[in-house]
């Protein structure tokens, strides 16, 4: 893990055991649908911007999404055209195949061509724009 707003990993992996730990004792629900996109199959994370203590429901899982939204936002500086594309399919109500397990050479594979389709949905709020 790398560093990330400021956040070292050593603070975003304690972050990250907070909400495992949250998760384990049900008093917050996992993500089950991904706010950006809409996707509901596969692999969902919490995301946050801020790192910081105390953590806290809101904060530490701001946004919850699919895990190609969220690579998408931790590489959306290395190819700012391809996150303003994603963003803007995304907003048009694509969405995408679903990961069903966390495979970064598969993802990579994916940014670099023309991203599977997997269904049409309705357009929607632009929920990456507000993380970047």
């Amino acid at each position: 893990m790398k560093s990330y707003n400021g956040f070292t990993p050593t603070q975003r992996n304690k972050a990250q055991a907070w909400l495992n730990q949250q998760w384990a004792s049900f008093r917050l629900p996992k993500p089950t649908v991904c706010c950006a996109c809409g996707q509901d199959e596969g692999i969902m994370d919490a995301h946050a911007e801020d790192y910081s203590e105390p953590f806290q429901a809101g904060k530490t899982d701001a946004f919850h999404l699919c895990f190609r939204c969220h690579m998408m936002v931790h590489c959306r500086h290395r190819d700012k055209l391809g996150w303003m594309n994603y963003k803007q399919a995304i907003k048009s109500g694509i969405i995408f195949e679903p990961f069903f397990r966390r495979d970064w050479d598969k993802f990579k594979s994916h940014m670099e061509t023309t991203h599977p389709v997997h269904k049409q949905g309705q357009p929607h709020e632009d929920i990456l724009s507000l993380i970047g």
